[in-house]
C-alpha cells in the first residue's frame, strides 16, 4: 500500500547559477594528502539545491582522482573515467550551499599538473514525497514493505530518483514504462540510495520506496527530479 504523506513541487528557474570555472593546478610536496591516496588541492562551487553540476579532472603526468563534498555531509568520488589520466564527477546536489572539490592523484607519489572544469547545470524541478514504511504496507517477495509511486513523467531530458531513509536501509526501485528496471542500495551511506541520468521516455513510471532487509520500517524522502 502507497502511504504519501506529503506532496510538494519545487519550482526553480532553470538557468545555472555560476559560470563554468576553467582551473589548472599543480600537485607538489607541499601539499595535504589523503587518507591511502595521494595529495590533493581544495576548490568550491556554490551550488542550489537542486543544480547539476559536472566536474572533470584531466592530467598527463599522474592518475587522476576526483572528490567532491557537500555541505550536508555527501561526498562522490571518481578514479578512471575515461582511462588513468581524466576523472570526472556528473551529479545532482540535494542541498544548496558551498560544495568542495578535491583534485588528487589516485596513488601516494602522484605529482604534476592538471586541469580542472567545474559546471553548474540546470536547477531540476523536485517533487518530494514524504511516505513511511509500516506494516501496513505491500510486502515484497523476500518480506520487505514497500510503497508503490505511479508518476507520468513527460522530461525532455534526463531525469533522477532518491530516496533518503530515516531508520532503517533503503532500498530504491524505478520501472521505465517499456519495462526496464534500475535498483539502488547505497549512494554513499545505506540512508541514500539514488538512480540518476534515468532515460526521457514519457508515460507512468513505477517507483517502489523499499528497505534492503525485511521487516524494516521507517520515515522517508522521496525526490524525483526533472530538467524540462
Amino acid at each position: 500500500m502507497t502511504r504519501v504523506l506529503l506532496l510538494a513541487l519545487l519550482c526553480t528557474p532553470l538557468l545555472a547559477s555560476a559560470q563554468t570555472q576553467n582551473l589548472a593546478g599543480s600537485l607538489s610536496d607541499g601539499d595535504p594528502m589523503r587518507e591511502y591516496g595521494g595529495p590533493y588541492d581544495t576548490f568550491t562551487a556554490d551550488l542550489q539545491a537542486g543544480q547539476q553540476v559536472t566536474v572533470r579532472m584531466e592530467s598527463d603526468a599522474f592518475d587522476t582522482y576526483l572528490v567532491l563534498r557537500g555541505p550536508d555531509g555527501m561526498e562522490e568520488s571518481n578514479d578512471d573515467f575515461e582511462g588513468t589520466s581524466v576523472s570526472q564527477i556528473e551529479t545532482v546536489v540535494a542541498k544548496a550551499g558551498t560544495y568542495s572539490v578535491w583534485a588528487s592523484s589516485f596513488a601516494e607519489n602522484g605529482r604534476g599538473d592538471y586541469t580542472l572544469t567545474i559546471t553548474p547545470g540546470n536547477v531540476a524541478q523536485i517533487e518530494i514525497i514524504e511516505g513511511r514504511l509500516d506494516p501496513r504496507d505491500e510486502q515484497l517477495p523476500k518480506g520487505e514493505y514497500a510503497d508503490r509511486i505511479e508518476r507520468a513523467i513527460s522530461a525532455s531530458s534526463p531525469f533522477s530518483v532518491e530516496l533518503e531513509s530515516y531508520g532503517f536501509d533503503g532500498f530504491l526501485v524505478v520501472r521505465a514504462p517499456d519495462g526496464q528496471t534500475w535498483r539502488n542500495d547505497d549512494e554513499g551511506s545505506t540512508s541514500s540510495s539514488r538512480l540518476a541520468n534515468l532515460p526521457a521516455m514519457a508515460g507512468t513510471w513505477t517507483i517502489w520506496a523499499t528497505s534492503l532487509n525485511a521487516d524494516e520500517v521507517g520515515a522517508y524522502d522521496l525526490r524525483i527530479l526533472t530538467f524540462d
